[in-house]
């Protein structure tokens, strides 16, 4: 059940209330459908959060990269 609640490709609360009530057999209650809410929040903060610190480190990278190489190789000279 764990799988279902911290999967990222479902990302609605409601979603995942379902399946965990199909798979599972279980009423999911007004608690737990708030408790899903949170916690599908919580992990789409991270993910954003992640994917803004990926970009940010890429973008960095690519400076490195050209400081690093010769301005006559970049401008075809």
């Amino acid at each position: 059940m764990l799988q279902v609640i911290l999967q990222a490709i479902i990302k609605t609360a409601e979603e995942k209330s379902e399946i965990i009530r199909k798979k599972f057999d279980i009423e999911v209650s007004v608690e737990m459908k708030e408790v899903l809410r949170t916690v599908c929040n919580l992990s789409e903060g991270i993910y954003e959060r992640g994917m803004a610190h990926g970009i940010v480190q890429g973008e960095e990278n690519k400076t490195v990269e050209m400081k690093k190489e010769p301005l006559e190789k970049r401008h075809g000279c």
